[in-house]
C-alpha cells in the first residue's frame, strides 16, 4: 500500500500566477485568445494608466509611477523607454509593466535592464500570457505550420500577436513546440527577410518605425494641462509632465493665452 504524502498541495509559481492574472484581464477585457489591437490605448482606457511612450538614454525599458490624480490629472503614468526599441519590444514591456501594476498597484517601478528581482517572475508570466497567449499561439501554430517552424513562421506568429520576432521565437520554445536548439537557429534569421518571406513587412516596418518615438496621450497631456489652468499643478510641473523645458512651455502657454498671470515672470 503506497505511502500517503503529508504534504499539501503544490503551490503555484510567481510565473504561474502572472500566467492566470494575465488570462483574468484578457477574460475582463472581452479577449481570450486573440491578439489586442492596441494594447496601449487598451491599457488607459481600461486600467487608467497613461503610457508615454519617449526615448531615454538610460538603462531602462519602462517603468510605472503612481502620482496624485488630484494634483496631476493622472492616477498611474507608465514610461515606455523607445530608444532603440520597436513596437514589438515595447508592447512587452508595457505588458510587464502592467503585470507588475497586477501585482502591486500602489508600487513604483522602474525596469532596470538585465535585472531580475522580486516580483520578475509575476510580470514575466503576465507579459507573456497577455500578448501571446498559449491557447491562441497553439491554435495558431496548429492551423498555419504543417511541418517543421521556419523563419517565415516566426515572423508570422510575431506579426499575428503584435510582438517581437525574439519573443515569438521564445514563446514557441518555453512551450514545447520546439527545441532550444531550434529556437536558437531561428533567433539568428530575425529581419527583414524572414519577414518578407513570411509576407508580413507591413509589421515589420510597424516595428522599426516606432523606434525612438516620443508620444503623450492626448488625455494625459488635456489632464495635466487643465491641472496647470486650475492652479494645481506647477509650470514647472507641468513641464515635467509634459517632458519639455520650462521655458518652451511658458512660451506655448503664453501664445496661446493660457499663461498664467503669476508665471508671467521670466518670459520674453
Amino acid at each position: 500500500m503506497p505511502a500517503t504524502s503529508n504534504r499539501g498541495p503544490r503551490r503555484s509559481t510567481p510565473h504561474q500566477r502572472g500566467t492566470e492574472a494575465a488570462r483574468h484581464v484578457r477574460a475582463a477585457w472581452g479577449n481570450k485568445d486573440l491578439p489586442i489591437s492596441g494594447l496601449f490605448e487598451e491599457i488607459q482606457n481600461r486600467e487608467g494608466i497613461a503610457v508615454v511612450r519617449r526615448p531615454l538614454d538610460v538603462d531602462i525599458d519602462g517603468a510605472i509611477f503612481h502620482a496624485d490624480a488630484e494634483q496631476d490629472g493622472e492616477a498611474s503614468v507608465m514610461i515606455i523607454n523607445t530608444h532603440e526599441r520597436g513596437l514589438g519590444k515595447q508592447h512587452a514591456t508595457a505588458a510587464h509593466e502592467l503585470g507588475h501594476h497586477m501585482e502591486d498597484g500602489h508600487r513604483d517601478f522602474a525596469e532596470l535592464i538585465e535585472e531580475r528581482g522580486v516580483g520578475e517572475g509575476f510580470a514575466e508570466g503576465f507579459a507573456t500570457e497577455l500578448l501571446m497567449p498559449e491557447a491562441g499561439v497553439r491554435e495558431w501554430m496548429g492551423k498555419s505550420v504543417d511541418s517543421a517552424a521556419e523563419p517565415k513562421h516566426i515572423a508570422q506568429l510575431a506579426a499575428y500577436f503584435r510582438a517581437s520576432y525574439e519573443m515569438a521565437a521564445i514563446r514557441l520554445e518555453t512551450l514545447g513546440l520546439i527545441t532550444k536548439k531550434r529556437k536558437e537557429e531561428l533567433r539568428s534569421h530575425a529581419g527583414r527577410r524572414a519577414a518578407y518571406e513570411g509576407g508580413v513587412e507591413e509589421w515589420y516596418d510597424r516595428n522599426i518605425a516606432a523606434i525612438n518615438v516620443f508620444e503623450l496621450p492626448p488625455s494625459y497631456l488635456s489632464a495635466a494641462r487643465s491641472a496647470y489652468a486650475q492652479q494645481l499643478i506647477s509650470i514647472d510641473r507641468l513641464a515635467e509632465l509634459e517632458f519639455q523645458p520650462v521655458e518652451e512651455v511658458r512660451k506655448r502657454l503664453k501664445e496661446q493665452g493660457l499663461l498664467l498671470g503669476e508665471d508671467e515672470e521670466g518670459s520674453g
